[in-house]
């Protein structure tokens, strides 16, 4: 098959979008196997923007997303026929996708999948095409679909400018280590020095435990602020206990970006969250 043999194009008519739908996903037993599921997302897709990989007038692959806010958006549904994997068809897609959301104005984009816990070996493969097209984790829901399908909420940001969050890793200690430490975030938390080595021992003690999860505020891909909420196995309430902004992107609105994504993360959690005081 040659590339020039394969066409992108945007899908209109809501019918033709719940037969692409509905076609592709039961070619996909691995990633789609409860019929409910392929029922609800045939419905779901009818009013979204679908955009279809064609060969001949065939759907190979589709990709649908949902605008849930003025710069965000949320990739619904994608799926490629199997025999047509890594063939770039999932990239085309996607690119063609990133390139309609900066026409109408989104700067990030979202998808949910299953996380690495569970032992599902297409869903791997899931997870690396997302993060070879630049997506990172940002959370895990362990009871948003059901306790045995943790879901992975992964980021891409579209835009330089585009304030996103993703989730804290080993290679952000060091940024968060610089920010806490700085001489007018140290004196505004009354904290003392403590070197690099003392604050790995620190975070990787803070990254295992469960009632509290890190992460990492950036403006496109980066590092300017690190947020921390604690109390996630409190049924009740849980509360943001840290937020240090860069001293170099301070005064920038990225305190009200906090709150808009914690009112988000509440949502998909359960209790409410409150500022340590």
């Amino acid at each position: 098959m040659k590339n020039t043999d394969l066409s992108i194009v945007k899908i209109e008519s809501p019918e033709e979008k719940s037969i692409i739908c509905n076609k592709i996903l039961n070619f996909l037993p691995n990633w789609f196997g409860v019929p409910e599921a392929i029922t609800e997302y045939t419905e779901q897709v009818k009013p979204l923007p679908l955009f279809a990989c064609k060969m001949d007038d065939e759907a190979l692959g589709f990709i649908v997303i949902k605008q849930y806010s003025i710069h965000n958006a949320e990739i619904i549904v994608m799926g490629v026929l199997q025999e047509y994997h890594r063939q770039e068809i999932g990239k085309k897609l996607l690119v063609v996708c990133e390139n309609y959301c900066l026409e109408v104005g989104i700067q990030c984009l979202t998808v949910k999948t299953l996380a690495d816990t569970h032992p599902s070996r297409s869903y791997a493969k899931t997870r690396a095409f997302y993060l070879a097209m630049g997506f990172h984790p940002q959370m895990i829901l362990t009871d948003y679909w059901d306790e045995n399908n943790p879901c992975l909420v992964m980021i891409k940001p579209l835009s330089t400018q585009a304030l996103n969050v993703i989730q804290m890793q080993n290679e952000h200690i060091e940024f968060i280590h610089e920010v806490k430490f700085c001489d007018s975030n140290k004196a505004a938390l009354h904290d003392t020095d403590m070197t690099l080595d003392e604050w790995e021992a620190v975070c990787y003690k803070s990254m295992k435990d469960p009632d509290e999860t890190n992460f990492i505020i950036r403006k496109g891909i980066v590092p300017v602020a690190w947020l921390k909420i604690n109390g996630l196995q409190n049924k009740d309430m849980a509360w943001i206990s840290m937020l240090v902004v860069h001293e170099k992107f301070q005064q920038q609105d990225i305190g009200s970006f906090v709150v808009r994504f914690v009112e988000e993360f509440k949502f998909l959690h359960f209790g409410e969250l409150l500022f340590e005081k």
